[in-house]
């Protein structure tokens, strides 16, 4: 369970003003909102990169705030590859998401030669194309032992043969109890995994339906409210 209680963060502008939303087992919330200046803020957030604000972020009922090495070993939290300097090897990636995603010698053997790690292994993150970088990463992060993952825009501009990749990957992970917040712009893509969708401005939630709702509506309509640059 991932969870956020009363959650304020203010900078020169208040960014994110009383947030407030729970993601049970088994299901997917999306919480859309204008650009990547919010969800950048949030996965600071999970990450532990920011702490300067007030409410709690739960996982599975741990503070995050209070014992940040026991939720990091229940939630893994993953973006587009941009934290990582682009100049590493993918080896030092491997094994870092490796120990810290808790991944046994026969899943990791496994993985090596299901990814061609051997080769890969040798390059630079700045070596491989957009699409096969994050098919690495997300890829590693679902053999974690965690239930709760938080994604930001993975599947933002991929090609349909990774986004369909990704649905079934997602699918697969709510099947096992995994509660997953995906963080976006994207109310197009949304409905396609949303089982809840929240849509942010100036820091609040503002409106919660349930994804098969969404489909039916004007999506376009759902943007220029909610997600169009002012």
């Amino acid at each position: 369970m991932i969870g956020i209680q009363n959650l304020f963060l203010k900078k020169k502008i208040p960014e994110i003003s009383d947030l407030n939303l729970q993601v049970k087992s088994g299901e997917t919330f999306v919480l859309l909102s204008s650009g990547e200046r919010i969800s950048n803020l949030l996965m600071n957030i999970f990450a532990g990169r920011e702490r300067n604000y007030t409410g709690t972020v739960l996982v599975d009922q741990q503070n995050i705030l209070n014992d940040r090495e026991k939720t990091r070993e229940n939630l893994v939290y993953i973006g587009k590859g941009n934290d990582w300097p682009p100049m590493i090897r993918i080896k030092d990636i491997m094994g870092f998401l490796r120990r810290v995603t808790r991944i046994s010698d026969e899943e990791y053997e496994e993985f090596e030669i299901k990814m061609n790690l051997t080769q890969l292994n040798r390059c630079r993150l700045n070596d491989l194309e957009e699409v096969e970088k994050r098919r690495l990463l997300f890829s590693i992060v679902q053999l974690s032992q965690s239930n709760n993952f938080v994604i930001q825009d993975l599947a933002k501009g991929m090609p349909i043969d990774f986004i369909l990749e990704f649905k079934e990957n997602i699918r697969q992970l709510k099947r096992k109890g995994c509660s997953i917040l995906y963080i976006s712009d994207d109310v197009f893509f949304a409905p396609e995994i949303g089982d809840r969708i929240g849509f942010v401005k100036k820091g609040k939630l503002l409106l919660e339906l349930k994804g098969i709702k969404v489909k039916r509506m004007d999506l376009k309509e759902l943007y220029f409210k909610f997600l169009a640059e002012e």
